[in-house]
């Protein structure tokens, strides 16, 4: 049988072409095929007929009935089966759970009544609605091209579907909030709430708004829907994102903020445009630091409180989905070029963090729609930033779901440049490595393990922390019998006290922890501290109490030509690259082969060979965003 929708409410409001109707009825009539007619949402007088399908279809085998046939009161079906075709058996077998549900049936009866009692001023009011509604939004789209793409629907069943994706008159945060299935939500209920008007959402598509009243709507409600409409549309052309949000927020705001408008695009916002269509795309996967980062990304975040921040991330971030936010072409110096997405969600670190304590599959469930979203994208390189990676085991839980696409923690890169930015450190100090006591706080993790083993080459004495006993930690022991096996030369100090941090002159700190930090009175006399953890574990009021000590984010590296990632969405700085992602984009420019990614446990002889790559391709050290 064919079975179809006249309209294709969830969809995105579609009525279908007639074109396509007249075919299955040709089917219907050469070839005996069943007609079924799904009229649950558009039947019972919704579009101003008894049955949308009714002009196109004058003999359905079956027709679905639904929703409205409650009467809102109640949750009631019927399937209507043409006599010539009904099997009078089967009306005696069939039977459900909730057959004998006198109230719904009652309530169906009742629906129908009214009906038949209004049926003749039922269209003439369905239509009156649909021109009064179409014209005002045809309207507005004349005035708002940028904003209104479309009106569609009949009758009581009206559509209105938003220009928002990647709208370059809009604002990157509406386009963010359309990627995670969420902006028709936001319309929803600022109408809702700002002008009592209930409106509903589709389930495929998120920039879509339905508009289906009751038969028996008002003058004053229809001004009262137009009103909104166009508030809403105004609203978005100037980007005042917070003034539509303000009934999502405990702190009232002022009148004056609410008129701050959210940030625009950027040049950078803008895929490739260049004549080469077969250019290789990478993805780069990230998340939501903390409710901090969010004030970097829009003004709105900047505005609302810390408390609203948090209650963004805990109710709004664990039912949106992710999203793409950023593209661009990056190119190095030898003529190859590559295209860069970045994906995100805006679950914070804490929330993959718990997931990973609490052994749970949540946060690796989250990455794997994200890789499936880049792969879909046609990424044949995907890196995976921050938390991604250490909630996959490194990649490794990757593998057998995506083998057409090459994934990398970019360790080798981060633990490469780390080696850099200690040695650029120690020489303007005019000191080499065997002149300073180094000590790795993170030993146990994949960076810190093999930046621990990289390192232990090179110095003749190593000191290792962790915030256990070091006897009771298999993963920490590991690394320091690896580190006796491979530089014997080298002199482990394995410790857990964290006084003894004062002997060290080099801390390198590369703990995925969120809420470690290392006590200012830890630290020694004119100490440097090259920070590579995300978030950081050194806090603002140890770098404002010990003005002796210097302190670095490490991680960075810069590509040629001045390229930046110019996203506000990226905390790092404009004119440099976090090593994971810089590996990521090398990788891709270089069409590099599998056994270069860095997926699972890193190789400590892969190193040197990844940061050749990277001055093969004119990629430096990244200048520190240093703290003194």
């Amino acid at each position: 049988g064919v079975i179809f929708e006249p309209i294709q409410c969830e969809g995105g409001m579609n009525p279908l072409p007639e074109n396509l109707i007249k075919s299955f009825v040709r089917l219907q009539d050469e070839f005996g095929i069943p007609l079924i007619v799904d009229e649950i949402q558009t039947g019972l007088y919704r579009t101003g007929r008894f049955l949308a399908s009714s002009s196109f279809v004058k003999k359905p085998d079956y027709i679905l009935l639904g929703k409205g046939l409650g009467g809102g009161l109640s949750k009631c079906g019927a399937v209507l089966v043409r006599k010539p075709i009904y099997c009078e058996e089967f009306g005696v077998i069939h039977t459900s759970t909730f057959a004998e549900d006198e109230f719904s049936a009652q309530m169906a009866i009742e629906t129908l009544s009214i009906l038949e009692d209004h049926k003749s001023d039922i269209e003439e009011r369905a239509d009156y609605f649909e021109k009064t509604v179409r014209s005002h939004i045809q309207s507005l789209a004349q005035r708002y091209p940028e904003v209104i793409k479309q009106v569609r629907g009949e009758g009581f069943l009206i559509g209105v579907e938003f220009d928002v994706e990647e709208n370059k008159k809009l604002s990157p945060l509406i386009d963010g909030i359309y990627q995670c299935g969420m902006i028709s939500y936001v319309f929803a209920s600022y109408l809702l709430h700002q002008f009592q008007v209930r409106v509903g959402v589709t389930l495929s598509k998120p920039n879509v708004l339905r508009i289906q009243p009751s038969f028996f709507v008002t003058d004053e409600s229809i001004k009262q829907l137009l009103k909104g409409l166009q508030s809403l549309v105004e609203l978005l052309v100037e980007r005042k994102l917070l003034k539509m949000t303000s009934h999502f927020w405990e702190q009232p705001l002022a009148d004056e903020l609410l008129e701050t408008p959210s940030d625009p695009y950027t040049r950078d916002f803008i895929r490739n445009n260049d004549d080469d269509k077969e250019i290789y795309k990478v993805g780069f996967l990230t998340h939501v630091v903390n409710e901090r980062q969010l004030m970097t990304m829009d003004p709105l975040f900047r505005h609302i409180s810390k408390k609203d921040r948090n209650k963004f991330l805990s109710k709004f971030a664990p039912v949106a989905s992710p999203m793409r936010y950023h593209t661009q072409v990056v190119r190095d110096d030898q003529g190859n070029k590559i295209e860069l997405s970045l994906y995100g969600v805006f679950l914070p670190s804490t929330y993959f963090m718990k997931s990973h304590r609490d052994r749970s599959v949540d946060a690796y469930n989250v990455v794997r729609q994200m890789c499936h979203f880049a792969e879909a994208d046609g990424c044949g390189t995907i890196g995976l930033g921050q938390f991604t990676s250490i909630v996959t085991d490194s990649g490794t839980l990757l593998r057998e779901e995506f083998p057409n696409v090459k994934i990398t923690t970019g360790n080798n890169l981060t633990i490469g440049s780390a080696v850099l930015s200690i040695e650029r450190v120690l020489k303007e100090l005019n000191k080499t490595l065997t002149d300073v006591k180094i000590a790795i706080l993170g030993a146990p993790g994949n960076i810190g393990s093999t930046l621990s083993v990289y390192l232990s080459t090179k110095v003749s004495e190593l000191y290792l922390y962790y915030y256990q006993d070091v006897k009771e930690s298999c993963k920490f022991q590991s690394v320091v019998d690896e580190i006796q096996q491979t530089s014997p030369r080298c002199c482990v100090q394995a410790f857990s006290d964290i006084e003894l941090l004062r002997e060290c002159d080099v801390l390198v700190v590369c703990t995925n922890s969120t809420d470690f930090v290392i006590p200012s009175e830890s630290l020694k006399q004119n100490a440097v501290v090259l920070d590579l953890s995300v978030p950081s574990n050194i806090s603002p009021k140890v770098v404002q109490q010990r003005k002796d000590v210097t302190f670095y984010e490490g991680g960075f590296m810069k590509f040629p030509f001045q390229q930046k990632i110019e996203s506000r969405w990226v905390p790092a700085a404009k004119t440099t690259i976090f090593a994971c992602m810089a590996e990521s984009v090398l990788l891709g420019l270089h069409r590099s082969p599998r056994s270069m990614h860095s997926i699972g446990r890193v190789d400590p002889a892969l190193v040197d060979p990844m940061l050749e790559l990277a001055k093969d391709s004119g990629v430096t050290l990244g200048a520190f965003k240093g703290r003194r």
